[in-house]
């Protein structure tokens, strides 16, 4: 059961559709409960949606209609609709015209399609991003992430048709033997100590989670100097760093068995992660 008011702000990743292991059905059951509820603020689509390594783009709109229906519908009820690029769907022109031409055949809508959005709510700016830009593994290491890629999918495949747990244990003994997790929030952290971000609302790692951290941060920031007060920036230049509050999100993915999941963004700025279950 969805519990979502007209001011809330839906982020959702990592449908993967093209990809065999995906859970289409639960995708379609999540978007009838959306379509069933009153409008909302924004549903933000943060990357990987589609799956381009696993079939031609033209096929896998064609073969997931239905779910680009129902978005379509929920965006002409009154909410928008905001669809971040990931690195397994980094569209190029042709088929994002091509997407927006099948949009539109559909019904009239407004969806946006961008690389990355900052989200004001409640005085706080977010980066949403799909998170890849942190991940230097890659583009440091492409031949093992690629298989990497390969084995992650197979024991997806096995585990949503056999019904096991496999998947899971395997991604945290990887995780825990080679501190991919420690090292890519450790990024993340990094890049919020030296911009105003409150936090990050991610994808991409398929760890639905949510951290708060406690940083040390300039109070000022490097501008171009004919944009700021000479006399003000040197005084804050000369202040000691103070402790902030940082935020990390991630909206987890709808592939591995048991996740599922979503973030609920609410007028106050208080951020839920949710699973969905039906």
């Amino acid at each position: 059961m969805i519990n979502i008011t007209p001011s809330d702000i839906l982020v959702v990743s990592d449908w993967h559709l093209g990809f065999p292991g995906t859970q289409i059905k639960k995708i379609n059951q999540f978007l009838d409960e959306l379509l069933a509820n009153k409008p909302f603020d924004k549903l933000i689509l943060n990357g990987d949606i589609f799956d381009l390594n696993w079939q031609f783009f033209q096929k896998i709109i064609e073969r997931h209609q239905e779910i680009l229906t129902k978005l379509v519908k929920i965006n002409q009820m009154g909410t928008k609709i905001i669809y971040i690029l990931g690195n397994h769907d980094p569209l190029t022109a042709n088929q994002k015209n091509y997407l927006y031409s099948f949009l539109n055949k559909i019904g009239l809508n407004d969806i946006n399609i961008l690389p990355a959005f900052q989200l004001k709510q409640n005085n706080s700016v977010y980066l949403v991003n799909h998170g890849h830009m942190f991940d230097t593994f890659i583009a440091e290491h492409k031949l093992a992430s690629d298989w990497s890629d390969i084995g992650y999918r197979v024991t997806i495949a096995f585990d949503n048709f056999l019904g096991i747990g496999l998947t899971e244990n395997i991604v945290r003994i990887f995780r825990r033997y080679t501190n991919w997790s420690n090292l890519y929030e450790k990024r993340c952290q990094r890049y919020l100590k030296k911009r105003k971000y409150q936090g990050l609302i991610l994808g991409h790692t398929h760890e639905p989670k949510i951290l708060e951290w406690i940083v040390k941060q300039k109070k000022y920031f490097k501008l171009p100097i004919n944009l700021i007060n000479v006399s003000e920036y040197l005084s804050l230049k000369n202040q000691p760093k103070e402790k902030v509050k940082k935020y990390f999100y991630n909206s987890g993915d709808w592939i591995e068995p048991g996740h599922c999941t979503y973030l609920v963004i609410s007028a106050t700025g208080q951020v839920e992660l949710k699973y969905y279950n039906t």
